[in-house]
């Protein structure tokens, strides 16, 4: 069966490489963005990346939230999985982070991630990078685990999944949206 796409060269990447996210989670609960065209965002297609959020107008702006996460927890997996029989294909998407203290302030923001239907995260890259994920309305809390330890160095706080399922590639944030949408 003959393929609809071709595919596009890629050069290898020189010099020291960056792996992991940093310490930077942005949220928001999806249905407080606006759909325009279908979508709750803008795409930069000669960038290949999201150009803007439709984050609303004056006085009903809604903001992403910065999430106050533990030194080195944030991590993103993505992972692509498709059927040439069937002509299928999904890109599941995984966000893991915890945040510490078993507080009021903390089990507030767990119980309201447990109680929207879908958020839209970013997470900013060490290599500076911003990746958008949860975009198509498909991540939600997957688990938190809340959790006291057993010595003082375990965690005392939460550890959360969030997770998508069939949705699409992550994209790109045109770093100068970060200052727009917080």
């Amino acid at each position: 069966m003959p393929s609809c796409k071709s595919l596009t060269a890629l050069a290898k990447s020189c010099g020291k490489t960056q792996g992991g996210a940093t310490n930077e989670l942005y949220l928001i609960a999806y249905d407080d963005l606006t759909k325009t065209n279908g979508k709750v965002y803008t795409e930069d297609t000669t960038k290949n990346m999201i150009s803007a959020f439709n984050i609303g107008a004056e006085p009903n702006v809604k903001k992403f939230v910065k999430v106050g996460v533990i030194n080195n927890s944030l991590s993103f997996t993505g992972e692509f999985a498709g059927s040439v029989e069937n002509n299928s294909f999904g890109f599941d998407s995984t966000v893991n982070f915890n945040i510490s203290g078993i507080t009021a302030e903390s089990r507030a923001f767990v119980q309201n991630l447990a109680e929207v239907d879908s958020v839209v995260a970013v997470i900013k890259l060490k290599s500076g990078h911003y990746l958008s994920t949860g975009f198509d309305g498909y991540m939600s809390l997957a688990t938190a685990s809340m959790q006291s330890g057993l010595v003082s160095a375990d965690l005392n706080g939460f550890t959360i999944s969030l997770s998508e399922t069939g949705g699409v590639l992550p994209k790109l944030v045109d770093p100068t949206v970060i200052d727009t949408i917080i």
